[in-house]
């Protein structure tokens, strides 16, 4: 790393900060001197340029491929030769044209050569700072160092720099404790890996297919070598004794069988070395998640911008209960694509340990994720059996239409009772409640999710009522807040408890705009208790 003051700095500066000081203020902080990326992401760069080159090498050499060899030829080895030759340009360009610097008051980063772009955070708006490092990146020591603060397109990315380094700035700019510096063990974890955990991680409906797509992706590597996979698999069972029906049965569970390993070994790379523990700093605490083995990730996330708790447990998931945690904040709306959105706190796990979890995490004494909910009305049901039944009319009259014809009752015989139970389920997963300082949510059929925001955080409310909903005496409510998703929704409540619950939840926001109405069986009920 090399310090130094960039020319021409601020001939075009954007703030990714939405406010606070402009261009006039960049000048006060000249003092401070520039950074650049560490010199030693060049030689990685450089050898990743190597490695992109081996395909083509090996192919050309030792296999004698050349333009004419094969379907393809050479070409498929070329283009990863291509692909790895354009992003070590790349990182070079981004090397060569990157200055950065921490002030007391703002991160800022300066891009590009000709034409030169100013940014800046200021630090009292940063959210998240994440560490990471690719396998390449950790034989050189080196570290990503990402910081957000919750806006679009607000992310930092210094890609890459030394390890010392990007701790020391991760601690500067989270303001970690002292404690961590004297060389104790840290606090007592949260959660921390669990080796049962791969139950619910590696087991996926789309196992079969993730299998397909590796040896669709290893038969086009191959013919590179002119290797044909085919007569490599022709070989190895009597496909004709099988059968048809033998052979699709045993070729979907090899299939299932590959990505089943696939995903294992995917879960314990990202998710090897997986602590979750409260750390204190200068400022409060913060959640902080270390986990991965060849790909380093370390995710911080500021309790006093915690607004609550979400999990999802997916349709087909549902019987082991396959469960996934999220934390309900503010300013964690940035993330890196092909990584968990820094929401995540747990991988898949049993929902035992996800509301446990989420106890701890919300330090309130009381987990209300584990709260029993308050079923919605059975004209929910019967408005969902309505939509069953217009779906099992529509695939029954694309059924008939096609060649098969003579089996249309057949599929519809199956089909319709699926699109009933299907029907059931969704409702069964509506509930909502009120427990101490939070208010609870459950809805979803392919995906249930229930949440549990604070009552403080909420700002806002959002009644909607289609032309279905009117006839069954219906409305959807929204919970509008800063935080998460920006929106949670219970639908289909009675259209007297809708406005009730809402006015019971938040009085400060809908009290000049509820009347109450002592006729009102459910207003009765709420006035009991």
């Amino acid at each position: 790393m090399s310090s130094m003051s960039p020319p021409g700095a601020a001939e075009e500066i954007r703030s990714d900060s939405g406010r606070g000081p402009g261009p006039q203020s960049h000048a006060e902080t000249d003092d401070v001197p520039w950074s650049r990326l560490d010199l030693r992401v060049v030689w990685v760069n450089l050898f990743g340029l190597l490695v992109s080159l081996v395909p083509t090498v090996v192919a050309r050499v030792f296999f004698g491929v050349d333009a004419d060899s094969g379907s393809f030829g050479l070409w498929p080895a070329l283009i990863i030769s291509s692909i790895g030759v354009t992003g070590t340009v790349l990182g070079l360009n981004r090397w060569w044209k990157t200055w950065y610097r921490i002030t007391d008051d703002r991160v800022e980063l300066i891009t590009g050569r000709v034409v030169r772009t100013y940014r800046y955070v200021p630090r009292e708006r940063i959210r998240t700072v994440e560490t990471g490092a690719r396998l390449r990146h950790r034989i050189a020591r080196l570290r990503i160092l990402e910081v957000g603060s919750g806006e679009k397109g607000s992310a930092f990315k210094l890609d890459a720099i030394q390890a010392d380094e990007a701790e020391r700035l991760r601690r500067e700019l989270m303001g970690a404790h002292a404690e961590e510096d004297e060389g104790t063990d840290g606090p007592e974890p949260i959660a921390v890996l669990r080796r049962h955990w791969i139950l619910y991680n590696a087991t996926s409906m789309w196992a079969a297919a993730i299998g397909a797509l590796l040896l669709f992706s290893a038969f086009w590597t191959f013919q590179v070598f002119a290797v044909d996979l085919r007569d490599v698999f022709r070989g190895l069972w009597d496909w004709d004794a099988l059968g048809t029906l033998g052979s699709v049965l045993v070729g979907g569970l090899c299939l299932h069988l590959i990505g089943t390993v696939f995903l294992t070994i995917g879960f314990f790379k990202d998710r090897w070395g997986f602590r979750l523990e409260r750390v204190r700093t200068d400022d409060g605490t913060v959640l902080r998640t270390r986990e991965g083995l060849l790909r380093t990730r370390e995710v911080n996330r500021e309790d006093r911008r915690l607004r609550g708790m979400s999990v999802s447990q997916p349709l087909l998931g549902r019987w082991m209960g396959t469960t996934e945690t999220e934390v309900v904040s503010t300013g964690l709306a940035a993330w890196t694509p092909g990584t968990d959105p820094p929401s995540i706190v747990l991988p898949k796990t049993s929902g035992k340990e996800a509301r446990r979890v989420a106890g701890l995490i919300l330090q309130d004494g009381i987990c209300p994720l584990e709260a029993p909910l308050t079923p919605h009305p059975r004209a929910a049901l019967y408005r969902r059996f309505g939509w069953a039944a217009v779906v099992s009319v529509i695939a029954a009259a694309a059924v008939k239409a096609w060649p098969v014809e003579e089996h249309w009752m057949t599929v519809v015989a199956v089909a319709s009772p699926l699109f009933f139970l299907l029907a059931a389920i969704a409702y069964r997963s509506l509930g909502h409640t009120r427990v101490g300082p939070y208010v609870v949510t459950r809805w979803g059929l392919w995906s249930r999710t229930t949440v549990a925001l604070q009552t403080r955080a909420v700002a806002g409310w959002r009644f909607r009522q289609s032309l279905a909903q009117r006839l069954f005496g219906l409305m959807s409510v929204g919970v509008l807040t800063a935080a998460g998703a920006r929106h949670y929704k219970a639908p289909d409540m009675a259209v007297g408890d809708a406005p009730w619950f809402a006015g019971q939840t938040t009085p400060e926001l809908l009290a000049d705009f509820l009347v109450e109405d002592t006729t009102h069986r459910s207003a009765k009920r709420e006035m009991r208790k």
